[in-house]
């Protein structure tokens, strides 16, 4: 969805039902990264009231949050930019030399992602299936 102030948002309640109370939601949203840069440089109540009122719009919520946090990590979440290209041409002779090595940027930067690539390679190297 163009047009939004947050990068997205976890139904974080429906994932983990007992981290609420019954007939409440509880959203993660994450503001910042290479295309919302400018917002994560706001103020943190700035950014509290606009994934607020950002939150209210999509969802069609009334009430006022009963809490509303924020974690601030400037580099949380990896830029696959101008570096990566080096990161590549390096790998290069490693390869060359019957040397594996496996990263995140190869197949998605998500825990699940890497572990299933990392899967998958071992399975190639060892002849045994690996993860799908």
């Amino acid at each position: 969805m163009e047009g939004t102030y947050s990068a997205g948002s976890i139904w974080t309640s429906s994932l983990f039902p007992d981290r609420v109370p019954a007939g409440q939601v509880l959203f993660t949203s994450f503001v910042g990264g290479a295309q919302f840069a400018r917002q994560a440089q706001e103020p943190e109540a700035a950014q509290l009231a606009a994934v607020h009122q950002e939150l209210s719009r999509l969802y069609d919520i009334s009430a006022a949050p009963r809490w509303q946090g924020r974690y601030y990590w400037p580099r949380s979440i990896p830029q696959f930019d101008q570096h990566l290209a080096a990161a590549r041409a390096a790998f290069a002779p490693l390869a060359a030399a019957g040397i594996v090595a496996v990263a995140n940027w190869q197949a998605g930067v998500s825990v699940p992602d890497c572990v299933k690539h990392a899967r998958r390679v071992s399975g190639e190297l060892t002849g045994s299936q690996g993860e799908q």
